[in-house]
């Protein structure tokens, strides 16, 4: 993309020129017979699934009435409980494969003439110097050295002929006080910083915040106890009520943490403390705002943290509906952190089976998002030289 986009231009400019290429693609994508095919299979599959698993619930029922065997009435309660989520399970797997196919052959044709992508799975990933790999993101200031990191999307494009790379990241901990320590996007690039050491800008609210994130797991369980207190009439019947209670609560804990896993909501996003203090820069504006770290001078600082670059941080802010974000510079190096708080949605979703990708809601999702990288890509190739 030379010169359409310009980090100084309004943001609804720069959407504006995403979304009309995004719509074309769109609107072709969902009138494709491959794409009807596809989504028909897909909710065969799971219309499958969620027969059979009907029907063995009306036989279980039956079989219940007609016996009167405590141990029919616990397994048909486990039953009622489990089938549904398996279904539950089957159709967010689907949904997931459907999404990444939809990824795969549409995200290069919407960003033509913007920028020169190729979207890849994980396990594919090719081996180029902007690659974001566990040690680039252990060396944020506000990630733990031993922690590990899973990435879902995998952007590698060419934005002014500089290279760099997207991903949909999480950052986890690792041992017994596990827990996620980052959700969101990262972008890294390859420019002459024209820095000796490492310098970190951030907005003050990633650095002093602890975000507990355990809404799957907690509704799961209450949503499952309600359940179970609705089945009272009948467990009170039975001299083994004592037993059943037991049992059903502890099966409800362990599908209240299965469904905490798949969503990833298990635990809480907590950023490490900070050893190396802060350095003010010359603007005032910025010092408010951000926080600044170094390893070396304030020669550095004065290199790289500019009011341009806390403006282009607003409006990724803003694309993205988060108030934190986290940018270093090192060696010949530039990575952002994007959070995806409080919102945790996923990264660039085209559509899937339960939703259009010609939907207002999709659409601005999709062009805000991938709007924010340009921004920043366009900031970074204007004002720096690409590295040799």
């Amino acid at each position: 993309m030379q010169g359409k986009i310009s980090y100084k231009s309004d943001i609804e400019e720069v959407k504006s020129k995403i979304y009309d290429n995004y719509m074309q693609v769109a609107v072709q994508l969902v009138n494709m017979e491959s794409y009807k095919k596809a989504k028909k299979h897909a909710y065969m599959e799971i219309l499958e699934y969620a027969f059979v698993h009907f029907l063995v619930i009306v036989l279980l029922i039956k079989q219940t009435i007609n016996s009167v065997s405590d141990y029919y009435f616990i397994f048909t309660i486990i039953s009622l409980i489990l089938l549904p989520l398996f279904t539950f399970f089957v159709a967010t797997y689907q949904n997931y494969k459907f999404t990444k196919k939809i990824k795969r052959s549409c995200v290069r044709a919407i960003l033509r003439d913007l920028s020169d992508v190729e979207y890849f799975e994980y396990k594919d990933v090719p081996d180029k110097p902007c690659i974001i790999d566990t040690e680039d993101v252990r060396n944020l200031s506000i990630i733990s050295s031993y922690a590990h990191k899973n990435a879902d999307d995998i952007i590698v494009g060419k934005y002014n002929d500089t290279e760099y790379n997207f991903q949909d990241i999480s950052v986890y901990r690792a041992g017994k006080k596990g827990g996620e320590e980052f959700r969101g996007a990262a972008v890294k690039t390859s420019v002459d910083t024209g820095i000796a050491g490492w310098v970190e800008i951030a907005s003050k609210k990633i650095t002093d915040k602890i975000i507990s994130v355990k809404a799957g797991m907690t509704v799961t369980f209450i949503v499952l106890l309600c359940y179970i207190i609705g089945l009272h009439k009948y467990i009170n019947k039975s001299p083994h009520y004592l037993v059943i209670y037991c049992s059903l609560v502890v099966l409800a804990l362990i599908v209240s943490y299965l469904v905490g896993k798949l969503t990833n909501s298990i635990g809480k996003i907590t950023y490490k403390s900070l050893d190396t203090p802060t350095v003010l820069c010359n603007t005032t504006e910025i010092n408010e705002k951000y926080s600044i770290r170094t390893s070396e001078s304030q020669t550095d600082i004065d290199k790289v943290v500019t009011s341009e670059l806390c403006a282009v941080f607003d409006k990724i802010m803003q694309l993205y509906g988060t108030n934190e974000v986290l940018c270093r510079f090192y060696s010949d190096n530039v990575i952002l952190l994007i959070s995806s708080y409080p919102n945790f949605d996923n990264l660039f979703e085209i559509g899937g089976l339960f939703s259009s990708p010609i939907s207002k809601k999709i659409s601005e999702k999709f062009v805000s998002q991938m709007a924010g990288i340009l921004i920043f890509m366009d900031y970074i190739t204007s004002n720096f030289n690409k590295a040799e």
